[in-house]
């Protein structure tokens, strides 16, 4: 589900990746589910240069937490965002811990103590934007940088996701490798591409400024 807050009173969900910012003046979206309104469920950005996790309730009212910790462009790091329902009581804990490539030793870590947040019959029918943010208008506030791994959790109250783990995961490259060069002077994408997805009316993407 990418709505595991709404599974049940004691569901959690962790948003986890690995992000290199190219940029950091301004807001620089990781991932946001939601559209405006009460559609609003989850975001992770970047605010000059600093971390922040927002959730938002049934009345799309925000509770957010950031880290003091000013990132640097041109290196990656890895985050992980939780919040966690704690049953019947109506209350959400929140916890936002960053790390650098070198160590498992988190440089910044934030998290909340109860928070009453009422998340009853929250509305999740907005869309997932990854690298950018929707208020219900033209996505906006592009993240200039790399993402990498990025992965939604759905657990419980009582499970912890292994963020250590997934943060020293890897994985065997091919052994062979491809490579891909083209230098777009054309007006046509050509055989050599094909769209998988695409919206609106305009036809086939093209090639501006070729």
């Amino acid at each position: 589900s990418l709505s595991p807050l709404d599974m049940s009173t004691s569901s959690a969900i962790t948003i986890s990746a690995w992000i290199r910012p190219d940029s950091l003046t301004g807001t620089h979206t990781v991932i946001h589910k939601g559209e405006g309104g009460a559609t609003q469920e989850y975001r992770v950005h970047l605010e000059n240069g600093r971390l922040h996790f927002t959730v938002w309730d049934r009345w799309g009212a925000p509770y957010t937490l950031q880290l003091g910790h000013a990132l640097t462009p041109g290196q990656w790091y890895f985050f992980a965002a939780t919040a966690k329902r704690r049953g019947a009581s109506g209350n959400v804990t929140f916890e936002l811990t960053l790390y650098g490539s070198a160590s498992d030793t988190p440089i910044a870590g934030a998290s909340s103590g109860n928070i009453s947040f009422d998340l009853t019959s929250k509305n999740t029918s907005a869309r997932l934007f990854i690298g950018g943010t929707s208020w219900g208008g033209t996505p906006t506030n592009f993240f200039d940088g790399i993402i990498d791994e990025l992965r939604i959790h759905a657990h419980t109250q009582n499970q912890d996701v292994n963020v250590v783990g997934l943060k020293n995961t890897t994985r065997d490259c091919p052994s062979q490798q491809a490579c891909v060069a083209d230098d777009f002077s054309r007006s046509e994408l050509g055989d050599d591409w094909a769209v998988t997805n695409r919206s609106g009316s305009f036809g086939n993407p093209r090639i501006v400024n070729g």
